[in-house]
């Protein structure tokens, strides 16, 4: 959605000269950030089915198990000062 032009753009098409220009404007005039990215934990527990038996699936031609991964992190990011 361009907000500016008030209309609707399909992001499959090709952008016109006008939309690439105003893409890179707002990158050039954007403020820089830098972000780090941890994970604290993991837990990774075996699907199972109604009747307790593990879930597989087939994946390229192996028969893969299934698992529920669960991951705590801890993000931050903050914004560069242009000097």
């Amino acid at each position: 959605m361009n907000k500016d032009r008030k209309i609707l753009v399909n992001p499959l098409e090709d952008l016109d000269e006008e939309e690439k220009i105003a893409v890179l404007t707002d990158l050039v005039n954007s403020d820089p950030m830098q972000g780090e990215f941890k994970i604290t934990d993991q837990l990774w527990e075996p699907c199972r089915s109604f009747l307790g038996y593990p879930l597989q699936e087939p994946v390229n031609d192996y028969t893969c198990d299934r698992f529920k991964l669960k991951l705590g992190t801890h993000t931050k990011a903050k914004k560069m000062v242009r000097n």
